[in-house]
């Protein structure tokens, strides 16, 4: 099991910009501004439904979503590596 915020995922990528989860055309565009980045540094393509849902659904659960899939996918191409850290042992790891 491995627990996402894509929250921090975001912030990992410098691509966390508050609002992004509100209705309107600025949040949209901020929505689409994460997309378009992700889709350049991680993924092939976006398809058009998940691309619609994600810029659609203004609370992001859509893009929380793809979010995840991409964190989860750093986290197996790096063997699930943890940094040393004691406290990491006893709370356990967010991956981002």
């Amino acid at each position: 099991m491995l627990e996402i915020c894509p929250a921090s995922t975001l912030k990992a990528e410098k691509l966390y910009f508050k609002g992004f989860k509100n209705p309107g055309k600025e949040a949209k565009g901020i929505r689409e501004i994460i997309l378009d980045t992700l889709e350049k540094r991680f993924i092939k393509e976006i398809s058009r439904n998940a691309r619609k849902a994600a810029l659609e659904n203004a609370d992001g659960d859509a893009l929380d979503s793809i979010i995840a899939a991409v964190a989860t996918h750093r986290a197996l191409k790096n063997n699930f590596r943890v940094p040393e850290n004691k406290l990491y042992k006893l709370e356990g790891y967010i991956y981002v």
